[in-house]
């Protein structure tokens, strides 16, 4: 017999969000070209990773580039704040273009 939810055989799949690029929403400060940033929500599996590419005046950041889209769930929407992994910049905030998966 099936479990609720699944048809004979066959799992449920999962969906889910993964980050393919991002807008800089608020540039932030303390950044340096090479850290490493990344989003995350409440019920988010793996985070999406960018790279800080370059950055101006006082480390605003003024271009990334995607390093790992993450597995994010569906609701995901609007700007994001940002986590630093390396380095020490602050008030970076992303609006991430992403793409609904499945697994």
């Amino acid at each position: 017999m099936a479990k609720a939810g699944t048809r004979a055989g066959t799992a449920k799949p999962h969906l889910y969000r993964t980050a393919i690029g991002a807008t800089i929403t608020a540039a932030g400060t303390g950044y340096a070209n090479g850290d490493i940033i990344y989003v995350t929500t409440q019920h988010a599996r793996f985070r999406a990773y960018f790279r800080v590419v370059t950055t101006g005046a006082g480390g605003a950041v003024t271009s990334i580039a995607l390093v790992n889209g993450g597995n994010l769930p569906t609701d995901v929407t609007g700007p994001q704040t940002t986590h630093h992994q390396t380095g020490a910049g602050t008030g970076l905030v992303l609006t991430l273009t992403t793409q609904l998966r499945s697994s």
